[in-house]
């Protein structure tokens, strides 16, 4: 076991917890001492793997994984990108910043004026199939589970691509070139 930060697969991880204290002491040590960043995603992905496993020191070696405060720490923290926030949607944490860039496209989401009016791009191939159009829109839209937020009524953008029928690329493409 060479250093904490190394620990990239699941079985791994779960060795890690299972691990007395004795055998992991220097390890932690050496892992406090170097002040060498574990990558969050190494660690939430640990954390939530050893999540069922029980024993005595598996309890102690997971709050190792996330600091101290680890259950105030899990609850309001962002699933995307670990940074302390108390903002929900749904019943997932995601922070503004996540939920509103593209590339992490499983938290992206769309307001409703941006959802409508790129729906309307993508299915409207000629002026007189815009009635049509609006009717297949306003159907996807009643679909979609939508969320308050500061910058109004949000959807999940693959949400979005479920219904309409889409990829997110072409989602994105067709919105760049209404909005830039």
């Amino acid at each position: 076991m060479c250093c904490v930060a190394r620990f990239l697969y699941n079985r791994e991880a779960i060795a890690w917890c299972e691990a007395s204290e004795r055998e992991l002491r220097p390890h932690i040590l050496a892992y406090l001492a170097n002040h060498t960043k574990m990558p969050f995603a190494l660690r939430m992905r640990a954390w939530s793997v050893t999540r069922g496993l029980c024993g005595a020191h598996v309890a102690d070696n997971r709050k190792q994984l996330l600091g101290h405060g680890t259950t105030g720490l899990i609850y309001n923290m962002c699933k995307a990108c670990g940074t302390r926030t108390r903002r929900r949607v749904g019943t997932v944490v995601l922070c503004e910043t996540c939920t509103s860039m593209p590339r992490l496209f499983n938290c992206y989401m769309v307001t409703e004026h941006v959802t409508k009016s790129v729906l309307m791009r993508m299915y409207t191939i000629h002026p007189d199939t815009r009635v049509l159009a609006s009717v297949y829109v306003h159907d996807i839209m009643a679909r979609l589970k939508w969320f308050k937020s500061r910058r109004g009524q949000v959807a999940f953008c693959t949400d979005v691509c479920h219904w309409g029928g889409c990829s997110f690329a072409h989602f994105r493409q067709v919105q760049q070139s209404l909005y830039l």
